[in-house]
């Protein structure tokens, strides 16, 4: 999940839990709270998009002001990966973000625009009956040499949806065909 706030340095207290762990000198309960801390790096130019649009960007901006020079970002995947929480923890810091009454004031919650189907009856080709996955990967890779799709564009809708392994090793031969071996010469 990404949320983007309207301040770079915007931080946001998810969950405040208490360890079972106690303090080594005190033995009080170990606090610990899950802080987001939102940053300006890295944020793709459609989350930047679908946050001035949810924000109601441009009113009360100069003219030829850009007002995502300013906004922040957090990333659930990513944060749950640097601060190693466990799929309960992130499942919480999502509820939160999503729950807060600072969503939709503070910052807003963006999704990465799925890619249209390189064709219309992409999605129909599955697996079922005599269709094994094997065929419908060789089914899929010749339509796209055929008829001159990008394998690079289906092979990222492929991943994106289905992420089927005998489609995307079929549309990365396309991509990167193998050498014959006849050709490979000894160095």
């Amino acid at each position: 999940m990404l949320a983007v706030s309207k301040a770079n340095a915007y931080s946001f207290v998810a969950i405040h839990t208490v360890d079972r762990n106690r303090h080594q000198n005190t033995g009080e309960d170990v606090r610990r709270g899950v802080q987001l801390d939102f940053r300006p790096h890295g944020i793709p130019q459609w989350a930047k998009d679908q946050a001035k649009e949810q924000m109601g960007y441009p009113k009360g901006i100069g003219h030829d002001e850009d007002p995502s020079q300013w906004f922040g970002m957090f990333d659930t995947e990513v944060g749950a990966k640097i601060y190693g929480w466990t799929p309960e923890e992130k499942a919480k810091v999502e509820e939160r973000l999503l729950t807060s009454n600072s969503n939709g004031v503070e910052y807003v919650i963006v999704e990465k625009p799925r890619r249209k189907p390189p064709w219309p009856t992409y999605d129909k080709f599955r697996t079922q009956g005599k269709r094994t996955p094997d065929l419908v990967a060789e089914t899929i890779a010749a339509k796209v040499a055929e008829d001159g799709y990008e394998p690079e564009e289906v092979l990222q809708y492929e991943i994106e949806n289905a992420c089927r392994p005998e489609v995307i090793s079929a549309l990365q031969a396309l991509i990167s065909p193998p050498v014959p071996e006849e050709e490979l010469v000894e160095a």
